[in-house]
């Protein structure tokens, strides 16, 4: 093979690494600790529940409204002191949104090492991650933590990675709005009827 051809393929194969790097797809899961950066990069307006209304003693299904909590198993929540309190073990609790998200965010305290969150963030299956990692501190970390994930989804689960029970709490968890039906349409209809006035005026101006 002569210094030409050799110089040939090497250089196709340079323009083919850099094709398949550029074509390499995004990170499933973008992470957040700032409330502001996690709403800007959502694009969308927000839910937020508060947990303001008081639930005696431990549940095992709570519904906000356009989002609900189902434990499996021996897993137990219930609201005190504005704070959504949990324990949770292997079997998990979920959490259900009534519309598809493309993220949640909220404030965390008391989670320990065992804390993991799993969910279908990039529709292609489930992901899995250490939310005690996403948080600063020591032993037991608390703080602002949130998602954005490549596809929309319904629900994601909290549990622990062991045989071991992890309680934490959680406040001012946001999520996605989803607009009704009814709502998407007065919103494009108005937009499609600003549209054609602009166009009208054009034409006679024209």
């Amino acid at each position: 093979m002569n210094k030409q051809l050799t110089k040939a393929f090497l250089l196709a194969g340079i323009a083919v690494s850099a094709i398949a790097v550029q074509a390499l797809p995004a990170k499933a899961v973008q992470f957040f600790n700032d409330r502001a950066d996690w709403e800007a990069a959502l694009g969308a307006s927000v839910l937020t529940e508060s947990f303001d209304s008081g639930v005696k003693g431990a549940q095992t299904s709570l519904d906000f409204g356009g989002l609900a909590v189902q434990s499996n198993d021996d897993s137990t929540f219930k609201v005190e002191g504005q704070r959504f309190k949990v324990r949770t073990t292997q079997s998990g609790i979920k959490f259900l949104f009534d519309s598809p998200v493309n993220g949640f965010f909220a404030d965390w305290s008391g989670v320990g090492q065992r804390a993991q969150i799993s969910g279908n963030f990039d529709g292609t299956g489930e992901q899995q991650f250490s939310l005690w990692e996403q948080l600063p501190g020591n032993r037991n970390r608390s703080g602002s933590f949130g998602i954005i994930g490549d596809a929309a989804f319904t629900e994601f689960e909290l549990f622990s990675n062991v045989n071991a029970a992890e309680n934490l709490d959680i406040d001012n968890f946001s999520y996605e709005a989803v607009p009704e039906p009814t709502t998407a349409l007065a919103i494009v209809s108005v937009g499609a009827i600003a549209a054609g006035g602009a166009l009208k005026r054009k034409k006679q101006t024209a």
